[in-house]
């Protein structure tokens, strides 16, 4: 049998499709012209790689046509691939490969395809399922639900638009709300005009007739349907959208939204489709009632959780159902460690029994009961509660008790408040000081430490002041085990403790705070929650008065306290000069501030194969008596003293603007201390989608918790935004934190790229970042770029982007904005 025979059988089967290829397409088969719809004459014309849509794939397969046509013999299976369409429908086609000889000697590529097109959408559409469902599961409230929906659709089934519209409630007007995909804000107002749940815009939107009646919508072929608006019709076409499902969301039995999804390819929708967007749809109006339920529930709990009030509910055999925050924090249990428990694991013993029966005949008559309880909590310490009992019957007659309680221990107390702070039983500042008089003794050496909660009246206006005691009181107890009985131990302000020490080396002292700041940071009562500094004045060296000893601890406190969190200094006669220092800073920084005196210049960067400009860097600076300050002065203290993040609040709204106005990439550069703060990064970008932002972080500020980065990191990448390492190289690099992290940029340092024309092994490091980056599918920008030899070397190594003073210094805005129109015109 010769290969004309064998190329005959072939063109008969119905099943495989056929291709043999040279340069171009030597035969195709029946089968693959009638799957990709083109004749047998226009393949002869087409090279075997145009079969595949444009991108990276198509420059693969190039590629493999060149060993093939070479000789190299490799059979090859692959997975199912996009093939292009005449008709414009999606398809899919499994291949397999192979080298053969023809009978002139010269090579050819023989491929067998196999349409798995059906099989894909349906896999396609179940995982599409499967993620709404897990969305449905994971989310309890509809902007997240419609958000992550809408993305999720997009992404599995690789369509042009999604969207869900949401009905005002007062009018007949749909929102198209949560869309992602290819369109802008004057489609969606667009859309906002014609789309209406009223049977009159009928003849202006397709989709208000199906989602009044309840329905379902295709359309799967809009070049082909007749309907009155035509500028409905021209204005999707020009979006590329040639398929759309469309149907509507109900909740109490009334229209509450729509799901729309366009595809670029015609008859994209089918039957299963259907069948499987209404089981969504399904699932989507039920977890739309399950979020209504779970927010009334969420609302109660969080009013019940935040109350200063002590809340206990238990059933009718006085077993814990519920406790709120405040009983943890006042009898020092855990949720887990009272659910299920009787009430009497509180009990001190300060009762009769014939107390707790009388307290129990009320009860069981249906009367409430008030009374003062002494409790003993979990560390066996006594707390008083003023109670109110309440007994309830349930619709179903079950029976349940409601403990409301204010704690009062503090009033129970009241008898030690001359000496003692009433909170933590420490000594107070008079006491303190009236102690050290007592046990000073001028043979010895003592050291006077004062410590400080770092951001406490944060902590208490976050958690609520009942938190705030108890931690105070965690804290006292903590310094109880770290220093001796004969240690002076007081609380000398609302978060300050001081501790009066006999010492017989300098070492013995660094030991002491290296172990309070390590425990503070490691000790779960206090684990993310405070932070400390210390300061150390030493007797009889710094004075040998005591008044005196205590004001000089508090002046190397306050040094402490500007250097940032976990910090500790001893006092030195250097201090008042840094004071003055600081506080010039300090005044600087305000003033800023209050003036609006910060501002942004901007350092271009370039595409190194063009030269042309890619982005820029936003660099902060301050314009102070039109004197331009630059970070170096002041960027340590805003770090340090917090004023960071309110100049990011300040700042962030400004970059914005420019990036608007500017329509280029631009960087911005957030603090390591604002990364750890999810409060702030949250307020930053919660109402940022989908804009053209890059963020910059240093390395040593994400290679510190690369868990935490990681969260981070993932928030930052749900909104689409760029992230970019800086200083990469510098000395925290890591592989394993890299092939974590979903960077797009690694800026390497301006140290390495300035020697790279006089050292090998700075022009190593350079080239080894670079090949990595690519390896991890980075862009890379290389910093300090000023000679012209830089930039010859660095394109040779294939970097992507320079940035430096060769092109460029960084600039004001005025100035960037000229830069930019004689750069685009040079």
């Amino acid at each position: 049998m010769d290969f004309n025979q064998v190329l005959e059988i072939f063109n008969k089967q119905p099943y495989v499709a056929v291709m043999l290829y040279k340069e171009k397409i030597i035969y195709a088969n029946k089968k693959l012209q009638e799957l990709l719809g083109f004749t047998y004459e226009e393949f002869l014309n087409m090279s075997p790689e145009e079969i595949f849509p444009p991108g990276p794939k198509r420059e693969k397969i190039k590629e493999v046509v060149k060993k093939r046509l070479k000789g190299e013999d490799f059979p090859a299976i692959y997975e199912p691939m996009e093939v292009l369409n005449k008709n414009n429908k999606r398809l899919l086609v499994k291949f397999f490969t192979q080298t053969i000889q023809l009978n002139d000697g010269s090579f050819a590529g023989l491929v067998f395809g196999i349409d798995v097109t059906n099989e894909y959408k349906k896999e396609l559409l179940i995982d599409i399922l499967k993620e709404i469902n897990q969305i449905i599961i994971s989310k309890d409230n509809e902007k997240e639900i419609f958000s992550k929906i809408v993305e999720q659709t997009l992404k599995k089934g690789n369509y042009e638009f999604v969207c869900a519209s949401i009905k005002k409630s007062d009018s007949t007007e749909m929102d198209p709300k949560y869309c992602i995909g290819n369109y802008d804000e004057s489609f969606l107002n667009f859309l906002r005009e014609i789309f209406k749940a009223d049977p009159e815009y009928a003849d202006k939107c397709m989709g208000t007739k199906y989602m009044l009646e309840n329905k379902f919508m295709i359309v799967n072929d809009l070049t082909k349907i007749e309907f009155p608006n035509k500028k409905l019709i021209n204005t999707l076409l020009e979006r590329n959208f040639k398929s759309i499902l469309f149907f509507p969301i109900f909740k109490d039995d009334k229209l509450y939204s729509t799901i729309g999804i366009c595809s670029k390819y015609t008859d994209d929708f089918d039957d299963i489709s259907v069948s499987i967007f209404e089981e969504a749809k399904q699932d989507i109006e039920f977890a739309l009632k399950k979020t209504e339920n779970i927010t009334y529930l969420k609302l109660l709990q969080e009013a019940l959780d935040k109350a200063y009030s002590w809340v206990i509910i238990t059933d009718e055999k006085s077993n814990i159902l519920y406790t709120n925050k405040s009983v943890e924090e006042i009898s020092g249990y855990k949720l887990t460690e009272l659910l299920g428990q009787n009430p009497r694991i509180f009990k001190s013993g300060y009762h009769s029994d014939e107390f707790y029966q009388k307290l129990w005949e009320k009860l069981l008559n249906n009367e409430v009961v008030e009374t003062i309880l002494i409790n003993k909590d979990k560390n066996g310490h006594i707390f008083y509660l003023k109670d109110k009992i309440i007994p309830i019957t349930a619709p179903d007659g079950k029976k349940y008790y409601i403990s409301l309680a204010i704690d009062i221990t503090h009033e129970k107390t009241l008898q030690n408040k001359l000496k003692k702070d009433l909170l933590t039983n420490l000594p107070n500042r008079n006491e303190f000081i009236n102690l050290i008089s007592k046990k000073i003794d001028p043979k010895y050496s003592y050291a006077c430490i004062i410590i400080d909660l770092r951001d406490f009246k944060i902590f208490n206006q976050l958690n609520g002041n009942a938190a705030g005691d108890y931690l105070l009181r965690k804290f006292a107890d903590f310094l109880k085990t770290i220093f001796y009985e004969d240690d002076i131990i007081g609380r000398i302000g609302g978060d300050e403790f001081a501790v009066f020490i006999k010492y017989n080396s300098i070492n013995d002292l660094y030991s002491i705070i290296h172990k309070i700041l390590y425990k503070v940071k490691h000790l779960e009562d206090f684990h993310n929650k405070i932070s400390v500094n210390i300061g150390v004045s030493l007797y009889p060296k710094d004075s040998t008065n005591i008044t005196e000893l205590i004001e000089k601890a508090f002046l190397a406190l306050e040094i402490a306290k500007e250097k940032g969190d976990f910090t500790y200094e001893f006092f030195n006669c250097e201090i008042n000069q840094k004071i003055i220092e600081y506080s010039d800073i300090k005044k600087l920084i305000v003033n800023a501030i209050k003036n609006k005196e910060f501002l942004y210049h901007f350092q271009p960067y370039v595409d190194s194969k063009t030269l042309k400009v890619a982005g820029a860097e936003s660099l902060l600076r301050i314009k102070h008596n039109n004197e331009i300050i630059y970070p170096n002065s002041f960027i340590d203290f805003a770090e340090n003293s917090g004023y960071i993040k309110e100049i990011e609040k300040i700042m962030f709204p400004e970059y914005l603007n420019y990036l608007k106005e500017l329509n280029i990439p631009l960087s911005f550069n957030i603090s390591g201390k604002s990364l750890t703060d999810k409060e702030h990064i949250k307020q930053l970008f919660n109402d940022i989608n989908n804009e053209p932002i890059v963020i910059e972080l240093t390395e040593r500020e994400i290679a510190g918790n690369i868990e935490y980065t990681k969260k981070i990191f993932k928030f930052f990448k749900e909104k689409n935004i760029k992230l970019s390492i800086d200083d990469f190289g510098t000395g925290y690099s890591s592989l394993t934190y890299l092939k974590d992290l979903p960077a797009d940029y690694l800026k390497i340092d301006m140290s390495f790229v300035k020697n790279i024309e006089n050292s090998q092994k700075d022009l190593a490091v350079v080239e080894t970042i670079i090949n990595f980056a690519h390896k991890f599918n980075l862009k890379t920008i290389a910093e300090g770029v000023e000679t012209e030899n830089q930039v010859k070397i660095l394109q040779k190594l294939k970097c992507d982007y320079l940035q430096g003073f060769y092109f460029a210094r960084p600039m004001p805005i005025e100035e960037f904005k000229n830069f930019l129109i004689s750069h685009k015109n040079s």
